[in-house]
């Protein structure tokens, strides 16, 4: 099970381009773009859409709206990692990645996230021979 750091590192506010016209966009995470929709007398229904075959699942129900509390958002990323419709996280590779996609991630890993660390410094033929 990912820890709460994981799940919210999944997040992204970012519109899939697929999804621009479509209104109630709340989330992007796992692959899988979250939609809210209220209906007067019932609240909010939160819809998850993955990114890649349109595929959808309602996820949740709710009587007030899913806001920023980190908490409430790593519960539920964790109900969108766990549904049926979901995609791959940032950091899971599927059979046939693409190299494209293999490059991404180790420049993240060494650009973005162990710079973090202070015995960790950027060294240039590291990155380039991990690529």
């Amino acid at each position: 099970m990912p820890n709460k750091e994981a799940v919210l590192a999944e997040i992204s506010r970012e519109v899939p381009e697929q999804f621009k016209d479509r209104p109630g966009f709340v989330m992007n995470i796992y692959n899988t773009s979250v939609f809210e929709e209220y209906i007067e007398f019932r609240g909010f229904i939160y819809t998850a859409v993955n990114n890649d075959n349109g595929k959808s699942e309602i996820i949740e129900r709710r009587k007030t709206p899913l806001l920023d509390d980190e908490n409430k958002l790593v519960k539920f990323g964790l109900k969108v990692r766990d549904c049926r419709v979901n995609g791959l996280g940032k950091w899971e590779v599927a059979e046939g990645i693409s190299f494209a996609k293999l490059k991404a991630i180790v420049r993240e890993l060494f650009r973005v996230i162990l710079p973090k660390y202070e015995e960790f410094q950027i060294r240039e033929q590291q990155i380039a021979l991990a690529e």
